[in-house]
């Protein structure tokens, strides 16, 4: 899971780990319209 930058509200997140967080979330989104 790439939230390894999120523990900090005031540590600088990289944009790649928002994109990568980003495809995280649509494919977790994706599994659940399989499921649901």
């Amino acid at each position: 899971m790439p939230l390894r930058n999120m523990h900090s509200a005031t540590e600088v997140v990289d944009p790649d780990d928002m994109e990568e967080t980003a495809d995280y979330l649509e494919n977790l989104t994706g599994e659940m319209e399989n499921y649901f």
